[in-house]
Parts: C-alpha cells; structure tokens; sequence
C-alpha cells in the first residue's frame, strides 16, 4: 500500500517488479487524483481518504484491506507545511511537535502492521532534526530502522531537496557499530565534551563589556585572529577542537587561548584529557568524509549533536553532550579516573 499515492509513482516501480503477484492498494487525499489514477489503473484499490484522521481512514476499502493483510507500505509523505510549529504527536514516551513528513510516518507505524516493514522517501531534515531525536530514540524501541540510500538532491522538480530512503522494520534497533580505529593511547581517557555555542551573532556584542574576551563564529573559524569581543560571562573554557555546525564544512582548527564565547553556529569538541587535544583533530580531519556526510538537512546543511556524537563513537571517542557556559565534565571512563582536567 501507499498511503500517498499521489500519481502512483511508488505503485507502478512496485508492479513493474512483481508485476500480477500482488494486490496495489493506494489512498490520497484529493479526489481528482484517485478518480484519474482509477481511470489509468483500474486493477488497482484506490480510495480517497486523510490518513492522518482516523474516520476518514477507516471509512477507506484500500485503509481496511491494509489492516486486515499487509506486506508493505511504500511512501513517499508530504515534505513540509504552510507556518505552525508542525503537527503534536505522541509515541511511547515522545510528546512534541514535528515536521509533516514524522507526523504522517509516525502515524502509519501505529496503526498498521506489515510483514516487511515501512518503506519512506523521508527529508533528511525529518531525520536528523534535534527537535525530532527523542522521538527516534522512541521509535527504535519497536523498529529496526536503516537508512537504505541517500537521494540526489535534484530528485524532485522545483525544489533542492535532500532525502534518503528508509525502512523500519518490527523489531528493536540495535546499534554496534565497530570503531573506525583504535585508541591511538593505548587504553588512555578518550572522553570529550561537545559543545554547542549559544550566542546569535546580534547578540554578541552588548553595549557594553566589562571582561572581553574574542568571539568564534563560523567565519573565525580558520582565522588567525578574533576581532570580534564579547563577554566572559557567555565563554566557554578552551582547549576545543572547533567545527561549523551549519552551513558548508569548514576544516577544524584546535584552539588554546583561554575562554571564549561560541556562536550559536559553531560547535566545540573539548577533550577531558588534554593531551589528546592532537590525536581528537587528526582523527576529525583524517575521517573527514564520516563528518560530511553527517552534514544533512531538507535545505541548509547542519549538523546535529547526535550525528556528530555518532561520528564520534565511530572513532572510538566516549563523547557526551555538555552545555554551553557550564564546566568541563570530570573524566567518567574507568581508564582515566584519577585524570584532573588541564594536567599533563
């Protein structure tokens, strides 16, 4: 079933593979494009119905021949919304607003049942979102997601947009990925704290300073020197490996020079052990490739805290998310529990 049928794109991939063998079934909610798709396809059940409203599904053939025997669901769901925070949804212990894209997966998921699971062209956006990473977490409790494939961004007329193809299947996720290396200090404290900067750029000078101190945005990034100031009391304490957190990748740069305040576009990878400061930026600079593809987003390109906590993990790295203005987190790892931030 596709329960966006639109003009049967999904449908007619899935017959011209098993062509007789199964039973199409499709729903849309606007009734001029099921009356043409009928006409074009009549072997196919095709209804109209909302099926993000539950009278308006049930009261769908194509809705209740799914609930009663299903395989798969194929979809390709509405991408974005016109204004509003998006659509409340709840699932397990998530409760919050999301993109169109989550709201109509999320709805599907707890009201059907099919052998082989959900097959969704979903925005990298609906993905990798901060807003919706407590709802994944949820989501894997019950299914085994995988990201089968990453589309071209000119994929679909009139919009640059980036997707990939996924499935969830029944079933708990389980993540075990090996590292990409190993620990280049045999056994010695790979703890790191991420930090993501706070500060909007407007904001960033007041009118006045009392303790200046410089000011990072993505664009001092690789630069040698900050000529921008702002206060002490939004820094954040250095040694940081420092990476943009949207826009284009820009190479990291390691940063000894004290507190500084860190712009709402930047992100800090402070290791607990300070001599590992090195082998955390060869590392990020060696897998480059690991963080770029981290990089996603519908339009503008971001990174999320958890992508980048994954890349991280990857290489071997125990990151753990720090706020902003805060202290650095003590070494929790039983290598190095005797380590003091700052010593040698």
């Amino acid at each position: 079933m596709d329960p966006t049928v639109g003009d049967g794109a999904l449908l007619r991939a899935v017959h011209s593979r098993y062509e007789e063998s199964v039973t199409l079934l499709g729903i849309d909610v606007n009734g001029k494009t099921v009356r043409n798709l009928r006409r074009e396809r009549p072997d196919w059940c095709l209804s109209q119905a909302d099926c993000l409203k539950s009278e308006s599904r049930l009261a769908s053939k194509a809705w209740r021949l799914a609930r009663a025997d299903l395989d798969v669901v194929v979809m390709n769901p509405p991408f974005s919304h016109r204004g509003g925070g998006g659509a409340w949804v709840e699932f397990g212990d998530f409760a919050g607003h999301v993109a169109p894209a989550v709201h109509f997966l999320t709805e599907l998921i707890s009201n059907l049942n099919p052998r082989h699971g959900f097959y969704a062209i979903l925005p990298d956006g609906a993905l990798r979102a901060e807003r919706h990473e407590k709802l994944w977490a949820e989501i894997e409790k019950s299914f085994e997601v995988r990201v089968l494939a990453k589309l071209r961004t000119s994929l679909f007329a009139g919009a640059r947009v980036s997707t990939s193809i996924i499935h969830l299947k029944s079933g708990r996720t389980i993540r075990n990925e090996p590292a990409v290396l190993q620990s280049k200090n045999n056994g010695s404290c790979r703890c790191v704290d991420i930090v993501r900067g706070r500060v909007p750029v407007h904001k960033a000078r007041t009118s006045v300073i009392k303790d200046p101190v410089p000011f990072i945005h993505t664009s001092a990034i690789g630069a040698a020197q900050h000529p921008q100031s702002s206060d002490l009391v939004l820094s954040d304490t250095t040694p940081f490996v420092l990476i943009s957190r949207v826009g284009s990748w820009r190479s990291p740069r390691t940063l000894e020079i004290g507190p500084v305040v860190l712009s709402d576009c930047v992100i800090a990878i402070r290791p607990t052990h300070r001599p590992n400061l090195t082998d955390l930026f060869e590392d990020i600079v060696e897998h480059e490739s690991l963080f770029l593809d981290a990089l996603r987003g519908t339009g503008a390109q971001y990174l999320t805290l958890r992508a980048l906590t994954e890349c991280l993990q990857k290489l071997g790295w125990q990151p753990r998310i720090s706020r902003s203005g805060v202290a650095p987190t003590p070494c929790l790892c039983a290598a190095e529990t005797r380590v003091i931030y700052g010593s040698q």
